[in-house]
């Protein structure tokens, strides 16, 4: 039943779930390319570039991808924010009733949880496989590499996985603000507000 709630509550915000799910498909997509290729070129260093102005060049790149990784991260994180800030009212009156007819706080987390995973898990995991492919081919080619060794796979598969963890947990943070300083409503105003609503719409 939670994930039914869940899904019907992504549904009746059928528009804004699919801005929101391309705005984090594309920040974690370039968020992933921008870090995995400065990873690459960090990986791959072609002794005959030292001492060169390139590693001058390759500083002031890796010094603005650094810039753009935290400006995505940021704009990523006032996006998702802002989402919850609209839906927090709504938020609200649906733990509300579901508080009413019995629900437990496990359960109410677990609707919050719910909606987060089907939301956001899939833009994340597939914008970080994306970037990442790129990412790497590039860096390599710009560093002067000539393969990737074998053991690198690994490695980088384990960084994206971190980096899904870490893009849900933002997420997550986002969920949690509006709730962190907010006071706890009236089950039963809320469950009479909704009813208002309702016989206002059937009246109207």
């Amino acid at each position: 039943p939670i994930t039914k709630i869940a899904l019907r509550r992504i549904k009746k915000n059928s528009r804004k779930s699919i801005f929101l799910t391309i705005a984090v498909l594309f920040s974690m997509l370039m968020i992933s390319f921008f870090i995995f290729f400065q990873l690459q070129t960090l990986a791959v260093q072609n002794p005959a570039y030292k001492g060169l102005p390139f590693t001058e060049f390759m500083n002031m790149v890796r010094m603005s991808m650094n810039v753009t990784v935290v400006t995505l991260v940021i704009i990523t994180f006032l996006t998702v924010r802002t989402y919850c800030s609209m839906r927090n009212e709504e938020n609200k009156e649906a733990l509300a009733v579901l508080t009413s007819v019995g629900a437990t706080n496990f359960q109410k987390r677990k609707l919050i949880a719910t909606e987060v995973v089907i939301l956001y898990l899939p833009p994340t995991l597939i914008g970080v496989c994306l970037g990442m492919i790129p990412g790497v081919s590039l860096g390599n080619l710009f560093a002067g590499g000539s393969e990737i060794a074998t053991s690198s796979y690994l490695s980088y598969v384990l960084f994206a996985l971190v980096l899904v963890i870490a893009g849900m947990l933002l997420i997550s943070l986002c969920y949690l603000l509006p709730n962190i300083s907010f006071k706890r409503r009236s089950v039963i105003q809320s469950v009479k507000k909704q009813n208002t609503e309702a016989s206002e719409l059937r009246h109207g």
